[in-house]
């Protein structure tokens, strides 16, 4: 199994910033798909409040610098509706980017195994060819 992987690497090292970049977004692709259903019951706990216990979502969002919650029942529940809606929108971005990342990753290695293969079959002499016919180059 390793030799294969060893094969696809040489052409992983040619494009290593674009292969960081989907894997990157492969990780922001789950770590937004996984928020979203912790935001949405952080949204329901505070649509109905417990006795003297605030939703954990609303502790995370005032340990973050700079953001500010309404002092008001009604503010934290519109300010967590719109931060649902926020991380709703990226999600739906990233879901939508990453396969057209992985598409043109794709497109890339097969254009540069193409080209790879090409060049080291055009260099052999004419008795290869005599030798192996068409169909057996390609299967």
């Amino acid at each position: 199994m390793l030799q294969y992987f060893a094969w696809f690497a040489q052409f992983w090292r040619r494009r290593k910033a674009v292969m960081t970049g989907v894997i990157l977004l492969t990780v922001a692709t789950t770590a937004v798909k996984t928020t979203l259903p912790i935001l949405l019951a952080g949204v329901v706990d505070a649509l109905a409040p417990t006795q003297g216990k605030e939703p954990a979502v609303l502790g995370f969002l005032r340990s973050i610098p700079g953001f500010t919650i309404g002092a008001s029942y009604h503010d934290t529940v519109i300010t967590l509706i719109a931060v649902y809606f926020v991380v709703a929108i990226l999600a739906e971005i990233v879901a939508r980017v990453l396969p057209l990342a992985r598409t043109y990753l794709n497109l890339v290695f097969a254009t540069m195994m193409r080209n790879t293969y090409f060049d080291v079959f055009t260099r052999r002499n004419a008795r290869f060819f005599r030798t192996f016919r068409t169909g057996d180059l390609t299967s």
